[in-house]
């Protein structure tokens, strides 16, 4: 098995058909079926069924596509990077990189900006969704970095810790409870909150607290969070730079937890068993130092 027979195998897969794979490669389809063949002799597995419209993956040839994907991709970018070094080039490429929803409009443009500056061989694509998502297309492989919200190492994930976020509970301005100085712990408990879905770092910084939320509305973004929270419903319990846009228009206030102290680590991740390209290494690099100079600013 070698790495040109992965990439027939894949492209067969990905179309259903030999005879659109032998187009797209320019290939001999008697030699894309023969190096099939080759595969499926050597694992003793049949990966594909043949019928009049194309071809049906086998269970073995579906667990075969699932791997190989990921598998090429690393392969091809190693590839790249070593051309790349060889040749004294900047890096070039394309990668993803994960954002938390609720810090999304803080750190994505800068980010961005910085890249575009001092990367310009490089393209990063953005994904938003809550850090538990985020962390499992990290060890998928689907991203290669990402920003996370969590003080405990999650598996299989490499982390650096870029700052602390102080965690503050964020009302509608007209709410009952929007006239408080300060909010206790213990009365996240009586007071109604909206909060993530489990598994959220929110919940695991509530559970190492000793808080347990009585009436919780569980959302899964940050836009039907506030909606709540506009409506009266509740409130949630945010880092306070994700709401300056609502709290400059006054149609929110934020209010500190007494005593002080709620807080959670953003973290920048990796997956510890994907080899990092250098277009993310070099991403990772103007990370840190953004957040350096927004900690030091």
């Amino acid at each position: 098995m070698d790495i040109r027979q992965l990439r027939y195998f894949l492209r067969i897969a990905e179309l259903r058909s030999f005879t659109r794979a032998a187009d797209e490669l320019r290939v001999a389809q008697p030699a894309l079926s023969r190096q099939v063949k080759l595969m499926e002799e050597e694992f003793g597995l049949h990966l594909l069924h043949r019928h009049g419209r194309g071809v049906v993956l086998t269970d073995a040839g579906a667990a075969l596509q699932a791997r190989l994907s990921g598998l090429v991709n690393d392969f091809d970018r190693i590839s790249h990077d070593m051309h790349a070094l060889g040749q004294g080039k900047s890096p070039q490429g394309s990668m993803t990189l994960g954002v938390p929803i609720s810090i999304s409009r803080q750190v994505t443009m800068p980010i961005l900006n910085r890249c575009r500056v001092a990367l310009p061989g490089v393209v990063v694509r953005v994904v938003e969704g809550h850090s538990e998502l985020i962390a499992e297309s990290l060890t998928s492989g689907r991203v290669e970095l990402a920003l996370l919200y969590g003080d405990h190492p999650r598996r299989m994930i490499a982390s650096d810790v870029l700052r602390r976020d102080e965690i503050v509970a964020v009302t509608a301005a007209d709410a009952p409870w929007a006239d408080f100085a300060s909010i206790s712990l213990q009365e996240f408990e009586r007071i109604p909150l909206v909060l993530p879905r489990r598994p959220h770092a929110t919940w695991a910084m509530l559970d190492a607290t000793g808080v347990h939320p009585g009436r919780v509305i569980e959302s899964d973004t940050l836009l039907e969070m506030l909606q709540h929270v506009h409506d009266g419903a509740g409130v949630t319990l945010l880092a306070a730079g994700a709401v300056e846009q609502e709290c400059a228009a006054g149609t929110v206030r934020i209010i500190r937890p007494a005593p002080p102290g709620l807080s959670r680590a953003l973290v920048l991740g990796r997956a510890a068993n994907h080899p990092m390209p250098a277009a993310a290494e070099a991403v990772g690099e103007l990370i840190r130092a953004e957040f350096t100079a927004i900690t030091a600013g």
